[in-house]
């Protein structure tokens, strides 16, 4: 046990101290053993978490000034120590104080958010400062009709304060979050939804960033895998403690923002990959030359059939150099009351679609002298109707995959 620093002590999991192992001996309530049990979070720091603040006390803190900027520990009447106002999750270290309650706050309507949050997040990377930010939107009609409709759906939702809105996922997920990926140019996913249990009509969404205080964890439905291909790339964390707390009030009809961003790290340049102007005219012009090709490769996404959906690639060589001119995006789905099709009738739709799918570029000038290709049958066979003239083949790898197998059986 790692956190067992020596017989007599132990390092606290929470605070990072080693304590006499009598710190760490509690008798909780209702327990069966009155004679007390170690427990790998020492004594102090368990009576605080158990003075932690709510998360609907401390966003309506934030907004109301209850707690003086001027003291803000709460130690001048007597108070019980500083209060943790981190509102996406509790950390065993010190973090950034959140924005102070003294900020200015700036209104704008809903349409003008991303641009409000550009100007003020550029301001901050200028001065080199950290971003605090308190904007009161003014949103349109058409949204609170989302708020209000999805409570005459749940009767329940008024005795039910963890009854979740579907509508305010959706347009929290569809109509806030992009806004603000586009103001401050980071990636920011929602932690928490929550509604208020003081005031029905007023409901709590918690974004937060890509934090460096996010430990990556393995699930056992998607194990650790020695194949790169199958490997997932790690995601650049930075310290940037990043926050974005919105509340809104349907009855109102206004949305609170508060945003808190540490330091300007570089952005993630995946979330703006928009297809150039510069790809789409070699594009153009090159189909004009699809005749030139003499050599193609087919290819198509690894182990997706169980998430119900293929990715389809024609892959050009020319002169060493894979171009890829045109994609196939499959999806299967079922229609609501319609029967569960045979697995014979999955692989004759999903061999039509490819016959089709590569007779359209045949159409287009694409007459190719070798296909290249992996054993997927499906992809033999529309190779073979599509392009009747050329030689299908496997590919080397694929090739010396087979000899080897038949090596060894």
């Amino acid at each position: 046990m790692a956190w067992l620093s020596s017989d007599t002590t132990q390092v606290c999991r929470r605070c990072g101290h080693a304590q006499e192992m009598m710190e760490f001996s509690r008798v909780r309530q209702g327990a069966k053993n009155r004679h007390g049990s170690v427990h790998r979070e020492c004594n102090r720091c368990y009576q605080g978490r158990k003075r932690s603040v709510s998360r609907s006390a401390q966003i309506r803190a934030l907004e109301t000034g209850t707690i003086d900027a001027a003291d803000p520990e709460g130690l001048a009447d007597g108070g019980a120590g500083p209060i943790d106002l981190d509102l996406t999750l509790a950390l065993p270290v010190p973090i950034e104080p959140p924005p102070p309650l003294n900020i200015e706050s700036a209104g704008c309507e809903f349409s003008e958010l991303s641009r409000a949050l550009t100007d003020r997040f550029k301001a901050s990377a200028r001065d080199d400062v950290p971003v605090y930010a308190r904007f009161v939107v003014d949103c349109n009609q058409e949204h609170w009709d989302v708020f209000r409709s999805w409570s005459t759906t749940h009767p329940d939702s008024e005795n039910d304060p963890s009854a979740g809105p579907d509508s305010f996922k959706a347009w929290v997920n569809d109509s806030l979050r992009p806004k603000l990926e586009v103001g401050t140019g980071f990636y920011w996913e929602v932690r928490t939804y929550s509604r208020s249990r003081v005031r029905r009509e007023e409901y709590l969404a918690t974004l937060c960033a890509s934090r460096d205080d996010r430990v990556a964890s393995n699930s056992s439905a998607h194990p650790s895998s020695s194949r790169t291909s199958e490997k997932r790339r790690k995601i650049t964390r930075y310290g940037c403690q990043g926050t974005v707390n919105v509340t809104v009030d349907s009855a109102l009809g206004t949305c609170y923002v508060v945003a808190f961003h540490v330091d300007d790290h570089p952005k993630p340049s995946w979330r703006d990959n928009v297809f150039p102007a510069k790809a789409k005219d070699f594009l153009a012009k090159f189909s004009r030359h699809a005749g030139a090709v003499k050599e193609v490769v087919m290819d198509s996404t690894f182990k997706t059939n169980a998430l119900r959906f293929e990715m389809f690639v024609v892959v050009a060589n020319l002169g060493g150099f894979g171009v890829p001119l045109n994609y196939m995006f499959y999806f299967k789905k079922v229609g609501t009351g319609d029967p569960s099709p045979s697995l014979y009738q999955m692989k004759r739709t999903r061999k039509l679609l490819l016959g089709r799918w590569l007779g359209g570029l045949h159409e287009r000038g694409l007459q190719p002298v070798f296909v290249l290709n992996d054993k997927d049958k499906g992809q033999i066979w529309a190779a073979q109707e599509a392009f009747p003239r050329a030689h299908v083949q496997l590919c080397l790898r694929h090739s010396m995959d087979t000899l080897e197998r038949m090596g060894a059986g």
